[in-house]
């Protein structure tokens, strides 16, 4: 019967069989892995995980024939995976279709980057299941997706104050010296210091602590 219209996020089961057909085979340790690559390890990796799911289910049902105890017993290695995969996919193609609506090409170029990384992060943790499935095969894969990786981490460097600043409050907010995006650290700590009020005054208690000193000072015996 396919798919209903009214779920998008899923439509790409319709293709389950063709998706489960697909291999990822990387040009060298360092080809570019781009972001439709990772939606398409993704695509195969829920496919793969929600067939191992049904069959482990079955598996389960048949041997105890309690519904309950069935998904208990399936859903540790198997569905859990399979919804932690779901919504990464989910995630990363939402985050795909913002990108596709920027008009700002320096801004697009940025935050295709922040999809490849976090893309690259989240199916780092699923290459075993990639493996083990077959959809990738020997070292090649692996060195790609870690070279990636290290790469977009480097180029996001320079960026990374600025992309803090987007996901937290704005420092102006926060009244903030030290998360301001513009690398001036020391003077902006320095600039609070000596303009809050009564800074380079001697506290309202000074006398109290003078005038209260019973004990005499320890003599120094160096």
């Amino acid at each position: 019967e396919g798919v209903p219209k009214c779920l998008p996020d899923i439509q790409f089961l319709n293709n389950m069989n063709q998706i489960m057909k697909t291999k990822y085979a990387p040009s060298s340790p360092t080809a570019v892995v781009e972001l439709s690559d990772i939606l398409d390890m993704f695509h195969w990796l829920v496919c793969y995980l929600l067939e191992k799911s049904h069959l482990k289910y079955q598996e389960e049902f048949a041997k105890s024939q309690n519904a309950f105890v069935a998904r208990c017993n399936s859903q540790v290695y198997n569905c859990h995976t399979l919804s932690i995969a779901f919504y990464q996919l989910v995630a990363l193609k939402r985050f795909s279709k913002l990108i596709s609506e920027q008009d700002d090409p320096s801004m697009k170029l940025i935050l295709i980057k922040l999809g490849r990384l976090y893309g690259l992060w989240s199916i780092d943790k699923h290459l075993p299941i990639l493996y083990a499935g077959g959809y990738i095969s020997g070292s090649l894969p692996n060195d790609a997706i870690k070279e990636n990786v290290i790469n977009l981490c480097s180029a996001l460097k320079d960026q990374a104050v600025s992309l803090v600043d987007v996901f937290a409050p704005p420092d102006f907010i926060l009244n903030s010296a030290l998360g301001k995006s513009d690398g001036k650290l020391y003077k902006n700590l320095e600039d609070v210091i000596m303009n809050t009020p009564g800074a380079l005054e001697r506290p309202y208690w000074w006398k109290e602590v003078v005038e209260n000193q019973d004990v005499q000072p320890v003599k120094s015996n160096l």
